[in-house]
Parts: structure tokens; sequence; C-alpha cells
């Protein structure tokens, strides 16, 4: 005589089972996934805007992680990576400040000078020396896209950007 199965209470199943549906969806997921990443970075290397960006981080990132000390370092990295931050040379092209230039030194404050030349700020001697100690290259994507370097950034700021 056969046992009946009631179709309303689960059946037990085996973790083998599932093991074996999950890695059949694999392959079509990662196919998926890279086809969808494979069109990003066409869009990112043919778009118009964000070049500041991309001259930064010409490659598309699905899982970039950052890790900073504060939220506040967080934030003001990021905006220097856009290109978006409070600082002079910005402010001028929003109509927001007179000549665009640093109050320091008086030449045009852009990102690159305010992190790599400004010798009144004193922050391109100290990221200078640590690229120099790691046997990194001293220049804005390496400043702005390692986390330990930006941090330095961060550090003896006392302006809000």
């Amino acid at each position: 005589m056969r046992q009946q199965t009631d179709w309303r209470r689960p059946q037990p199943t085996t973790r083998a089972s599932h093991m074996t549906l999950a890695s059949s969806y694999r392959k079509p997921i990662d196919e998926v996934d890279a086809y969808i990443k494979k069109r990003w970075q066409e869009e990112w290397n043919a778009g118009k805007t964000g070049r500041h960006l991309h001259s930064i981080q010409p490659e598309v990132e699905d899982k970039q992680q950052r890790h900073f000390s504060s939220r506040s370092a967080e934030v003001q990295t990021h905006r220097l990576r856009l290109g978006r931050c409070l600082l002079n040379s910005y402010l001028h092209q929003m109509g927001k400040h007179d000549t665009g230039n640093c109050s320091l030194c008086g030449s045009p404050e852009t990102i690159g000078h305010f992190i790599m030349e400004c010798p009144a700020k004193g922050i391109s001697t100290t990221l200078r020396k640590m690229c120099q100690d790691r046997g990194m290259q001293f220049d804005l994507h390496t400043l702005l896209s390692n986390p330990s370097i930006a941090i330095q950034i961060h550090r003896p700021t006392d302006r809000r950007l």
C-alpha cells in the first residue's frame, strides 16, 4: 500500500538540495552582473558630467567601501572627490566669491591647490611625506582614493568644505 503525502504539510528538504538550487542560479546572476557593470563603465567613460570624479576614479566600483573615523571626514572627502566643495574657486563659479583665489597666497583655490600646492596651509607637506613613505604617487587620485591618506586632509582643516 502506497503512503499518501499531505500536500499542505511541507516536505523535509536537505541542505544539499538548497545548495544545488542556489548554485544553479549563480552563473546567470554573475553574467547579468558582468553585463550591467560593463554597460555602466561604458556610460561612465562616455559621460559629459562628473569628469572631476572620473579623473580620480576612472573605473566603476559596485562595492566601494570607505573607512573614515567620522562622518564629517567622509563627507569632506566625498565633496573633494566630486569637485563640489566650499573652496573659493567653486564658490566663485556659483557667484559667491569675488575672485576664487586663495585668501592666504592669492593663487586660484582649486582642489589641487588646496591639497597639493598651497604653502600657507602645510597640508601638502604632510601628504607628500606620507606618499613618499608608502611609495605612492603624489597626485589627486592617490590622495582622494586612499582613506588613510584622505583623513589627513580633514585633520588640519579648520574650515568647512
